[in-house]
């Protein structure tokens, strides 16, 4: 039986990789977890982040996390492409937010979905730009079983 946690960011990225224009969002991202061995830098590519989760428990016989998800988007249109970087920036940071607030559950894993603070990053040359979405999620596992849902 797979941890809620993992059942979580499973979630997240297949929420971000439905994240099409036959879906009815501005553009069509592609999708994967952070790898060890390094990620794909490619227009319009995301990459989930899972950072360390916090302990917020108040409740006995549970634990309670606030778990933050990284949501990056490489931001790198060709060089003939008129469209502004600030305009893909403000509209794939839209996309993410509307989708993964479709579903603040999770898919019945967590309490909550927040969108905390976005930034954005650029590379010295100029060239590629980061969109960065931060997702902070609060779920329940049960004190002696990160496998079972607490919520």
């Amino acid at each position: 039986m797979l941890p809620v946690v993992e059942l979580i960011a499973q979630n997240v990225l297949a929420t971000v990789q439905g994240i099409t224009t036959a879906a009815g969002f501005n553009y069509n991202l592609t999708a994967a977890r952070h790898k060890r061995t390094g990620d794909k830098r490619e227009h319009l590519h995301a990459i989930i982040i899972q950072n360390d989760p916090e302990d917020v428990t108040k409740t006995p016989n549970v634990k309670e996390w606030h778990q933050v998800f990284r949501v990056g988007v490489y931001i790198m249109p060709a060089e003939a492409d008129p469209t502004p970087i600030d305009t893909y920036v403000n509209l794939v940071r839209a996309d993410i937010e509307k989708a993964l607030m479709a579903d603040r559950y999770r898919g019945n894993n967590a309490i909550n979905t927040k969108i905390l603070d976005p930034n954005t990053e650029e590379d010295d040359d100029s060239v590629t730009t980061l969109v960065v979405i931060h997702a902070e999620i609060y779920y329940r596992t049960a004190e002696i079983d990160p496998t079972v849902n607490a919520k």
